[in-house]
């Protein structure tokens, strides 16, 4: 469903705010709770998933902004919030030179 995501929000008129490198784009845009990150990079060789989709959330305790986003694996399934400074620069699929983020 992933692949679609971006198609989808596109039919609706969601327009796109930023497209760049991960860092690009998260030092030009003011993140938003309720934004969708959209990301785009080559499927690794053993294959798997080639896109992701993750939402801006913000912490109700806290008020700290969070990234809401779904994992999938052997030991890790489910919805996991992480800060956003943690998703832009720690995540997995933007250690990838080639991977876009839409927003």
């Amino acid at each position: 469903t992933t692949v679609s995501q971006r198609a989808a929000l596109d039919a609706a008129g969601v327009p796109k705010i930023a497209t760049g490198k991960p860092l690009e784009v998260e030092k030009k845009v003011d993140l938003k709770p309720g934004m969708v990150i959209y990301l785009r990079y080559p499927p690794p060789k053993q294959g798997g998933y080639s896109a992701h989709v993750a939402t801006v959330t913000r912490n109700p305790e806290t008020g700290e902004l969070m990234i809401s986003e779904s994992i999938g694996g052997k030991n890790n399934i489910g919805v996991i919030h992480r800060s956003v400074h943690d998703f832009f620069h720690k995540a997995t699929s933007f250690l990838h030179g080639y991977c876009t983020t839409i927003l």
